[in-house]
Formats: structure tokens, C-alpha cells, sequence
């Protein structure tokens, strides 16, 4: 193993929580337009309740040199043929949770757009074959919707689980 430099200015991250299986209302940070794969990768934060800005913080927390956006913390929309119908879905929670706002085929416009998602958890194998649980969107949903409550973090149990 390499010798790690300056190994006691190091601070253990002995604090990290991970986020609760419920719905949130989220904000859209970025979106990246993958046109060769046809899907906008979409990066999100909690913007509302006791974990607000949780992705934020994770983010700043990351202490390597390149450092990205959390995945649990991203989202992809396909709009191949195929997945159209999941895309339009997407897209009217959208504008169901923005007043006035109409898409217009230009994903720069999402950015700072509001949106409820339900953020569930699933198992998965590591690379090491051991299993793990990790957060995933489970359900995009207008605001209305999460914030009536109507919604059961049951809808959001991992089929594969």
C-alpha cells in the first residue's frame, strides 16, 4: 500500500447519515443532456424538512480531486421511443410543481425547477459480491402530491428486494 500523506490532519467522516427511505420536495440543480444515450442526467437536492440540502453537503464533504455530484443524488430521464411515456411523466410533475412554467423541449430551462421525488431504498451486490442498500429514486411526483401526503413510502419498496 502507498503511504498516505499527512495521515493524521485526516478527518474521519464518522457522521454520515444516510437518508431516510420517504418523499421530498426537491429542487434540480443541473441537467446534462447524454444526446448519444438520449437521457438528461439530472442532479437534485432536498430543499425542504430536516434534510435539506443533504446532496449539498456531500458534495463539499468529498474531499477527492475530482469530485462529483452524489449519485443517490441524480437522476436519469430517458427519451428514447421507448421510455417517452416515463419522460412525459417526468415532465408534467414538473410543471404541475412550477406555476406558469411549460416545457419547451430545452432542458437548461429545469434547472432550479421544483419537483417531488420519493427516494426509496435497494440492495445490491458490490464488486466484492457483498450485499449492500443504497438510496434511488424511486417516483417523481408534482409537489401537491408530496406535500398532501397522499403518498405511502410503500410505493416506493424495490421490486428486486
Amino acid at each position: 500500500m502507498k503511504k498516505i500523506n499527512d495521515w493524521e490532519n485526516i478527518k474521519e467522516n464518522s457522521d454520515f447519515k444516510r437518508l431516510e427511505p420517504n418523499s421530498y420536495v426537491c429542487a434540480i440543480k443541473s441537467v446534462e443532456d447524454v444526446s448519444n444515450k438520449e437521457y438528461l442526467r439530472i442532479c437534485f437536492d432536498i430543499v425542504k424538512g430536516d434534510n435539506k440540502g443533504y446532496f449539498q453537503k456531500l458534495y463539499d464533504s468529498d474531499t477527492r480531486k475530482d469530485k462529483k455530484w452524489p449519485v443517490a443524488g441524480t437522476l436519469i430521464r430517458s427519451y428514447k421511443e421507448s421510455a417517452l411515456s416515463m419522460f412525459k411523466g417526468f415532465i408534467t410533475a414538473i410543471e404541475k410543481s412550477n406555476k406558469n412554467y411549460k416545457w419547451n423541449f430545452d432542458e437548461k430551462t429545469l434547472v432550479k425547477k421544483y419537483i417531488g421525488l420519493i427516494i426509496a431504498d435497494e440492495e445490491y451486490l458490490n464488486q466484492k459480491g457483498q450485499k449492500r442498500v443504497r438510496n434511488y429514486v424511486s417516483s417523481v411526483r408534482s409537489l401537491e402530491a408530496i406535500e398532501k401526503g397522499d403518498l405511502s413510502i410503500l410505493d416506493a419498496v424495490c421490486p428486486a428486494c
